[in-house]
């Protein structure tokens, strides 16, 4: 992972300062507008260009986020049951990693094909 974070410092830095500026924004508004799919951008950015590894970080880091700020934050919150929260929580983090794995195969599943192109181009 240290030589995934040395090769591609600027994409996991933008992607975390991305983040943190949907965060700021989802708690600017409050939980009840959803900023869900926004969450998925870094996620997705992660998980393409980088790879599974840190898409997976990024998406602990916004079910954290949105666990935090939306659900802890909010004046719902005490009527809401640890284990609600905490089922909600890993539902979302369930379907964020299947967003990232799925990514992740569409970016293996490319390099692949591409390889395989260069390699009969050179052929010819």
């Amino acid at each position: 992972m240290s030589r995934q974070f040395q090769q591609h410092a600027i994409t996991i830095l933008v992607s975390l300062f991305f983040l943190a500026g949907i965060i700021y924004v989802d708690y600017l508004t409050g939980p009840e507008i959803s900023m869900g799919p926004f969450y998925l951008a870094p996620c997705a950015v992660l998980a393409l260009v980088v790879g599974r590894g840190w898409g997976t970080i990024g998406v602990l880091l916004c079910t954290l986020a949105i666990t935090g700020f939306r659900d802890v934050l909010s004046p719902h919150f005490h009527s809401m049951s640890k284990l609600a929260m905490l089922w909600n929580m890993s539902m979302r983090f369930v379907f964020f990693e299947i967003f990232v794995l799925l990514l992740d195969r569409i970016r293996r599943d490319f390099a692949r094909m591409s390889t395989a192109a260069q390699r009969n181009s050179s052929l010819d």
